[in-house]
Formats: structure tokens, C-alpha cells, sequence
């Protein structure tokens, strides 16, 4: 099931953001080889390359990263759309609490890529 699910979101992000297809990778890593369910990890471009930063910190180019998981997830589990009560979108920060850092170098790459 794993394999088939990172086909299919590997394509539907791809043709979402008109990216390169830099492939797919397996790996033993412990947060996906420990889960109970399938898992997979995605990359959606690299804060080190400048042309990926540039385009990670534009919303219209999220957005479609977003889109291009969550629609391919759907339909692979057969997920139903419904209704939902929008919220005003709340800008992150590095302050902010939702974002936790347990590496100071992870923080700093963030502030880094924020104020850039």
C-alpha cells in the first residue's frame, strides 16, 4: 500500500507544481519504519537551494504543494469531501507556538528563510 501511495502523490504533486520529478527514495527511517499504519515522508523542495527557498515562501506555490497531497490522499483512501468552517489563516513565525524546535541549526535555517 505505501509504495502505490507514494506513486500516486509523488505524480499528483509533481503535476500540481509543474516540478521536476526528482524521483522517489525508500529508506530505513524509524518514524516510517515503526508506524502501525503505511507512512511515507515527502520532501517538497530544499530551503538550501535559493530557487526552491524563493518558491517555498510564495503562498500561491503552497498552496498547490498542499493540493497536490491532500487531493491525491483522498482519493487513494477513498476520502470524502465535506463542509468546514474556514478560519483566518494565522502567520507563523518562528515565535510562534505551533512551530517547536528541537535543533537550534533547524531554527535557525527557519529565521533564516522567513526574513529572506
Amino acid at each position: 500500500m505505501t509504495t502505490k501511495v507514494q506513486n500516486a502523490i509523488n505524480a499528483a504533486v509533481v503535476k500540481a507544481t509543474n516540478w521536476r520529478n526528482r524521483g522517489k527514495r525508500r529508506g530505513d527511517l524509524a518514524g516510517l519504519r515503526e508506524s502501525k499504519m503505511p507512512a511515507l515522508l515527502t520532501e517538497s523542495g530544499f530551503i538550501d537551494n535559493p530557487i526552491d527557498a524563493k518558491l517555498l515562501k510564495d503562498a500561491t506555490f503552497l498552496d498547490k504543494v498542499a493540493s497536490g497531497h491532500v487531493n491525491k490522499i483522498a482519493e487513494v483512501f477513498g476520502l470524502k469531501r465535506r463542509a468546514v468552517a474556514t478560519n483566518t489563516p494565522v502567520p507563523l513565525s518562528v515565535e510562534s507556538e505551533e512551530l517547536k524546535f528541537s535543533s537550534r541549526f533547524l531554527k535557525a535555517e527557519v529565521e533564516l528563510m522567513l526574513n529572506s
